[in-house]
């Protein structure tokens, strides 16, 4: 530690001490209301720079002015009211830092209230590439990710099938080239032996063999690109014709409802069961009026000895029976009846109406959600379909055929000039085409394994679930055994890093608002801190009711201290005022109700001023009274001339005893 560092250490906390034991009890020494304000600017400390353009040569003019007038006031016999003068040793120590008072650093601004929300573009849905199981979860709710951080694993046959069809597809084309060498070797053995040829054969290979992939994965992506938009369109056509369906079903409903035809199908099933209750009835009353007559028939036929006694008692069975029968019917009669009563209450209250309403209402809302989740699959599947018939694609395409016509032009002049054996070269091209046509399923089961995000190099089934972006863990969907598929969302990711601030500004103020303007955001959990950032967005339709306009402002949030739901004040920066003097924020003290700076008279000497302020704008006060162009505030070390100006009220105070 050096000496002067040494020093500070033991000057400074003596100092706070000293104040601390002393408090506000001693009487103040100034003269009462504010003090003289100085005059013109004075002497800078050495070595300073001054911050502000147009006022070094002002401030250089009446630098041997004021030093003059500072030594006539002491010379005059004693301390000016308000002058603090600091020992050299402090001044060094202290790391004290003045700036001028300048013209249109601070301007005006709007204040208005606003609300904390994530930022749209650093709030990601992640899910699988492809359906299976989850074997493995790595990350949880609350947890803080990097991009390409493993979140999940999942098992899945896609995978195990592509894996499987890259390893054949390799093996195939281990073989063909195996093959094509022994074949070039028999050839060499033979007349065609031709370096040249050989040479360009491969190379056309290698063209041919990346044009052909280029084709298969080109007419593979177009194919599935074309049958995803019919699909899409398809699955559109059906949501728009069942949305319509539930829009004029409810229609019907509410015309119903409004003519008071509603068709309560409770109470027309109860009809219909009260009718068929009544028809049974009857039914039952007439066989039971048939078997008491078959009955007395029996009687008499039975006195007569007619009929026998078995006879008789059968016709007694079947009018018992039928007698069961009309009880049982009027039994169904009265309860259809209570039904029906029932039925016909709920009609008159109106429930069933509302209720119908309220499912048609329902129906509507579910198709219109199936027919703008429809819509979003439509224009994801056109968006496919452009890539895959982009110029772009197309130019590799071309590029190669070029590429490939010359090599073929060129072979021919060479195998012209060297044409024998052509069972070799027919053998060898046989060989070649067989390797072109494995180096293309090579790269098409690669590209496959690229599309399910499953690395060439795994084994088995697994593919990992990564983190795309940086950030905290939101939502998570995923639990160890569950089965997903690629439509599903397993965890949400927030990159709170930078947050929105939407902040709700007059219609009046809004037109002065411009998207790059500088923003202050202050938040009543941290009322010392204060976050920057800028106006992003302006809102287009203004409140019916607040009368006022969204404005979005992208605020840094580096430690992530604004969370989503947080009230905050916003000052909106509308640019400097010209003609408005203007402090650092830094430079202003405040005690009690007093507002005052520090005025710099001398190298050492300083003045404490009170001082009325106006808005505060990037760091900035306007001020309104009590400085002048010219003048140089303390801005660091305050606490220091603080301490020092406490110190000779105390050193007055004792010699006034």
């Amino acid at each position: 530690m050096t000496r002067e560092k040494r020093l500070q250490s033991v000057v400074v906390p003596g100092l706070v001490l000293l104040i601390a034991l002393s408090g506000y009890a001693v009487a103040r020494h100034r003269a009462p209301g504010k003090p003289e304000r100085a005059r013109a600017a004075v002497e800078r400390h050495e070595g300073e720079e001054t911050h502000h353009d147009g006022h070094e040569s002002h401030a250089g003019s009446h630098e041997g002015h004021h030093h003059e007038e500072g030594e006539e006031l002491h010379g005059e016999g004693g301390h000016e009211e308000g002058m603090i003068t600091l020992p050299p040793e402090s001044l060094k120590l202290g790391g004290i830092k003045t700036a001028p008072v300048v013209y249109g650093a601070a301007g005006p601004a709007i204040q208005a209230n606003g609300e904390v929300v994530p930022d749209a573009n650093r709030v990601v849905k992640v899910g699988p590439f492809v359906s299976g199981r989850i074997t493995r979860v790595s990350a949880h709710v609350g947890d803080t990710v990097r991009p390409g951080q493993v979140l999940a694993v999942i098992d899945s046959i896609e995978v195990a099938q592509a894996r499987a069809a890259y390893q054949e597809a390799r093996a195939e084309l281990s073989n063909a080239e195996r093959q094509l060498a022994t074949t070039r070797t028999l050839a060499r053995s033979g007349v065609f032996t031709q370096k040249s040829v050989d040479e360009i054969c491969e190379k056309r290979d290698e063209i041919a063999s990346e044009l052909a992939a280029r084709r298969v994965e080109h007419e593979t992506e177009l194919r599935d690109a074309e049958a995803a938009v019919r699909t899409a369109q398809a699955m559109l056509d059906r949501a728009e014709s069942a949305r319509r369906l539930a829009e004029q079903e409810l229609s019907r409903r509410k015309a119903l409802v409004a003519a008071g035809a509603v068709q309560y199908r409770p109470l027309e099933e109860a009809r219909r069961e009260m009718a068929e209750a009544e028809r049974d009835c009857q039914q039952a009353e007439t066989a039971l009026r048939l078997a008491d007559a078959n009955l007395a028939r029996a009687k008499k036929l039975f006195d007569t000895g007619v009929r026998s006694r078995r006879e008789l008692e059968e016709a007694q069975a079947a009018r018992d029976a039928a007698d069961a029968e009309l009880k049982r019917a009027q039994e169904q009669l009265r309860i259809a009846k209570q039904v029906l009563a029932r039925e016909r209450e709920l009609l008159d209250s109106g429930v069933y109406a509302s209720r119908e309403i309220q499912q048609a209402e329902n129906e509507l809302l579910q198709a219109e959600k199936a027919r703008a989740e429809a819509e979003a699959a439509l224009h994801q599947a056109k968006q496919r379909l452009s890539i895959a018939t982009s110029p772009e694609k197309k130019r590799v395409l071309v590029e190669l055929e070029n590429r490939l016509a010359a090599l073929d032009s060129l072979l021919r002049r060479e195998t012209s000039v060297a044409r024998q054996d052509l069972y070799a070269q027919r053998e060898t091209q046989a060989a070649e085409a067989a390797v072109a046509q494995a180096r293309a399923r090579l790269l098409a089961a690669r590209n496959t394994l690229k599309v399910l995000r499953a690395p060439v190099d795994g084994e088995g089934a697994s593919v990992a679930v990564t983190a795309p972006i940086g950030g905290r863990v939101l939502e998570r969907a995923a639990n160890r055994g569950q089965v997903v598929t690629a439509q599903d969302v397993l965890f949400t990711i927030l990159d709170l890093s930078t947050v929105w601030v939407e902040a709700r500004v007059y219609a009046k103020d809004a037109r002065q608002v411009r998207a790059g303007q500088p923003v202050t955001i202050v938040a009543s959990a941290f009322p010392d801190e204060k976050f920057t950032g800028k106006v992003s967005y302006m809102g287009d339709v203004i409140d019916e009711q607040t009368r006022t306009l969204v404005v979005r402002c992208e605020v840094a949030n580096p430690r992530r201290k604004l969370k989503p739901g947080v009230f905050v004040k916003v000052s909106i920066g509308l640019g400097r005022r010209q003609g408005a003097l203007s402090v650092p924020a830094s430079a202003v003290q405040r005690e009690g109700e007093r507002t005052f700076v520090f005025v710099a008279t001398g190298r050492s000497e300083f003045q404490e001023r009170e001082v009325r302020l106006g808005t505060e704008s990037g760091g900035y006060y306007e001020v309104l009274d009590g400085l002048k162009p010219g003048e140089t505030v303390v801005t660091e070390g305050a606490f220091l001339v603080k301490s020092h100006g406490k110190k000779e009220e105390l050193g007055h105070a004792g010699h006034a005893h």
